[in-house]
């Protein structure tokens, strides 16, 4: 009888009520407050909703109104797009770790230029590809 108790299951469930998880968008989105200023500018690439919750709980704002891939639609949101990140380059760009999203094809040739010229890979932290602005830009 004694044997067959769920000791383990117990352990697990008592140490999450006393230690609960904090999501990975509550993180991301303390660590760009704290390593961004207040005035700096966050992109992302990609679709996954946990990036809008990150940048809304850091504080900071995206470099264009088309802060998600669902809004590109189009050559002339691309183009607005391209324009709002040469006019406010943001400090840094999200992506999803290990999406194998085509940046070429969903933001066009003049966004993946722009950000395999300008950028490089910084971090992988909470799931999320971290790349940082180049010192030149």
């Amino acid at each position: 009888m004694v044997l067959l108790f769920p000791y383990q299951q117990i352990f697990r469930t008592c140490n999450l009520l006393l230690h609960p998880m904090t999501p990975s968008y509550e993180e991301m989105g303390y660590w760009l407050s704290c390593n961004t200023d207040e005035n700096d500018y966050i992109y992302i690439l990609g679709s996954d909703p946990r990036f809008i919750a990150s940048l809304s709980l850091s504080g900071r704002v995206s470099s264009s109104k088309y802060f998600h891939a669902i809004f590109l639609t189009g050559d002339k949101e691309r183009n607005i797009l391209y324009s709002d990140l040469i006019e406010k380059p943001p400090v840094f760009v999200l992506k999803e770790e290990n999406d194998s999203i085509n940046i070429k094809e969903l933001y066009g040739k003049k966004i993946d230029s722009l950000l395999n010229n300008n950028y490089l890979f910084f971090l992988k932290k909470e799931g999320f590809e971290i790349y940082r602005l180049n010192k030149s830009f």
